[in-house]
């Protein structure tokens, strides 16, 4: 006797070949049903897009704070 995994849908009892083509029915309409795919995909894009830009800002925020910072000590030294 083969092993049950390659078996045909033929050599299967009854029960199971109607379970197996109604999950075939189920698991076949995921590959054509597409809508709501752009609604998933959109948000995932931007907020990718935003994360990249606000670390960034954050990178950019730093190094200007401490320009900043040797700036203000530069003005600010008692020796012109």
């Amino acid at each position: 006797m083969q092993p049950r995994a390659t078996q045909r849908a033929s050599q299967l009892p009854l029960p199971a070949r109607r379970h197996g083509a109604a999950t075939r029915r189920a698991l076949g309409s995921f590959g054509v049903n597409q809508e709501g795919a752009i609604l998933v995909e959109y948000p995932i894009l931007i907020g990718a897009i935003a994360l990249a830009g606000a670390l960034g800002l954050v990178g950019v925020g730093l190094s200007m704070l401490e320009s900043f910072a040797l700036v203000r000590a530069l003005l600010l030294a008692p020796i012109p």
